[in-house]
Formats: structure tokens, C-alpha cells, sequence
């Protein structure tokens, strides 16, 4: 189950700091304002690799930058490991296209570039692009978005252009490199953090399997079994195979200064964010009621957030399993399998 969030809000989406089309929900965050660097000088900020979304973004201008070609007026952008290696760059540069200065048209080049352990480079886009950014001594954001394994850039003065994408692991830290004299802005590194960490119990599916054997109740393993939903508040994020375990006691489970009886354990049948479920993650909690085999809930929807209060589930039988999501008009079945 997911809840329907606005598509309008998520295309129209503005960046904290600048005019990126995309804009983390920043847990993490970490800045440097108003500052020179010096030709060969370069600086860092970190991130989060284990994070669900990283975002980088720096406002700069190179004040050398004139009409002509200059090698030197080039600044870059690097995704560093943990132990400081740069795993990929990307390179902002500027250039002339034409028979000589009177007659060319003058252009921005973004260039990235991955780095293998072993120290060698493979291009993976190098675009040109000749509007909706400073072509010499102006202000341009560079924003760059990692998220599961790929990296999208964008680059522009007052919109930015979709200057290309790439695959890359995901940095611990991001550098700055001058390769000339480069007045920055601001230096941005933010991160959102990654949910499903927290619903990790590092159970395989045999060990959750084994943990459903010689309980009663509302313990097993439950197939999908039907649904009554409004498709205008919620969607199903796929035919789950779940099972109901004994509490793991895993991190802070209270809910309204209780704790749970049960986990509801993630088995298989996710098709919305499926690649992010695996088996053994945590999908609901359940917390025993004054009423006998009726249940309150905490569910995580299929981006893994948090439904909201009023869910329950509901014993109804030996064989049947029900949970109920009144605030969004929806209910969902499940059988028991032997």
C-alpha cells in the first residue's frame, strides 16, 4: 500500500539553494558560503553514502573567464569513496565554435568522467550547451542528484539545462577543484536518509519462516489474498507474501508508550519501489488492543514512510488475516499458507 502524493508537487520540486529541478528532503546537510578558491586549490564537503538521495550543488563564477579558449578556466566537481578516492568528475569548461573570435559562438561544456579503482577514466557524456548559462565571468549552479546508482546534472545561470546522466556508485564526499581563480557562492552537500535501514532485521527468509513455527494466533505466513481500495487516496504497492513473527527487538519500537507484540515481515510481491524491499525487512509492527485478536498497526507504505495513525489489523479467522486503513478508504486480505 502507497499513498497517492501529488505529481504536480513532485515535478515542481525547487532546490533549497538554487534553481535545481529536484530538491532533497535534506536529513543531513552540510555547507560552505562565500568563499575563494585559488588556482589548484580544491575543498571538500561529505555525504552520506548509505543515504536514499544525495544532492550536490555549488554557485560559482570564474572571474578569468574571457571570450577565447583557455584551458585554465575550468573548474571540476568530484564523488569521492570512503578512503578519499575519486570515483567520478565532472568538468565545466568553456569554448568557442567558429572560424575565429568575430564570427563563433561561444558555449558551456560539462564533461563527466568515471574513475576505476585502478585509476583509469571512461567519458560518459561531454554536451555542450550554449543557453541558460554564463558564458564568462556570470554565476552558474552545478547541481548533481545520486540516487540508486545513477547520477543526473544539471547546470545553468537563472533555469538550469539537463546537462546528462551516468552510472556511479554513490560518494561518501564531494571536492571542489579551481583550475583557475573560482568565486563561489556556496558549496552544498545534502542527503536524505535511507528508510530502509531502519526496517532491516537480518533475517533471511528461512529464518523468518523458521520463527512462525508453534505459535498461535495471527503468527504464519500470509499470502495476499484480496483488496477494497479507493485508487483517489491509495494504491497497492504489490500481492505481498508476509509473515507475522514474534517481535524482534530491534531499535525504538513504541508506539503510544507501547510495544509491539508483532513484526510483519516483508517476504516477496512488492511492484511499487520493488528493487528497495527485500526479504526479511520490517512492514509493519502490530500492538496489541484491550480487544482479543483486534490489533493497532504501524505500517510502512511502499517507499518505506510511515502510513499514519488509525491502522489496524484483524484476526478474523484461522485462515483470514485483514488489515484496515481508514484514512485512506482502504483494507487488504490476506490467507494463511501451510
Amino acid at each position: 500500500m502507497r499513498a497517492v502524493v501529488s505529481a504536480i508537487a513532485a515535478c515542481m520540486a525547487v532546490s533549497a539553494w538554487g534553481i535545481s529541478p529536484y530538491a532533497v528532503a535534506a536529513d543531513g546537510r552540510e555547507e560552505l558560503d562565500a568563499f575563494r578558491l585559488n588556482p589548484g586549490n580544491e575543498v571538500v564537503v561529505p555525504s552520506d553514502a548509505s543515504a536514499l538521495v544525495q544532492e550536490v550543488e555549488v554557485a560559482a563564477s570564474m572571474p578569468g573567464n574571457r571570450n577565447g579558449r583557455n584551458d585554465a578556466a575550468q573548474w571540476r566537481l568530484s564523488g569521492l569513496s570512503a578512503d578519499g578516492a575519486c570515483r567520478f568528475c565532472i568538468t565545466i569548461s568553456w569554448g568557442n565554435e567558429g572560424i575565429d573570435e568575430a564570427f563563433s559562438r561561444r558555449y558551456l561544456q560539462v564533461t563527466a568522467d568515471t574513475v576505476a579503482i585502478d585509476g583509469g577514466r571512461m567519458e560518459m557524456f561531454s554536451n555542450k550547451i550554449y543557453d541558460d548559462v554564463d558564458l564568462y565571468r556570470g554565476v552558474n549552479v552545478l547541481t548533481v542528484v545520486v540516487r540508486d546508482g545513477s547520477a543526473a546534472v544539471w547546470i545553468g545561470n537563472d533555469r538550469q539545462r539537463d546537462a546528462g546522466s551516468f552510472r556511479c556508485s554513490a560518494p561518501s564526499a564531494f571536492r571542489l577543484h579551481a583550475g583557475s581563480s573560482l568565486d563561489v557562492d556556496y558549496f552544498v552537500s545534502a542527503w536524505e536518509e535511507n528508510p530502509a535501514i531502519d526496517l532491516q532485521t537480518g533475517l533471511c527468509e528461512e529464518d523468518v519462516v523458521q520463527l512462525t513455527h508453534g505459535h498461535p494466533g495471527a503468527v504464519g505466513i500470509w499470502d495476499f489474498l484480496d483488496r477494497d481500495t479507493d485508487s483517489g487516496w491509495a494504491e497497492p504497492g504489490g500481492m505481498y507474501r508476509l509473515a507475522v513473527v514474534p517481535h524482534i527487538d530491534i531499535g525504538n519500537c513504541e508506539y503510544n508508550g507501547r510495544r509491539p507484540v508483532y513484526d510483519v515481515i516483508y517476504l516477496g510481491g512488492a511492484t511499487v519501489e520493488a528493487s528497495r524491499w527485500m526479504p526479511g525487512m520490517v512492514k509493519g509492527r502490530m500492538y496489541a488492543t484491550p480487544f482479543e485478536n483486534h490489533y493497532d498497526v504501524v505500517w510502512f507504505d511502499a517507499r518505506m514512510e510511515w502510513m499514519g495513525a488509525e491502522v489496524s489489523a484483524e484476526f478474523i479467522s484461522p485462515a483470514i488475516l485483514a488489515f484496515h486503513f481508514p484514512l485512506h478508504k482502504s483494507h487488504m486480505r490476506f490467507a494463511r499458507m501451510e
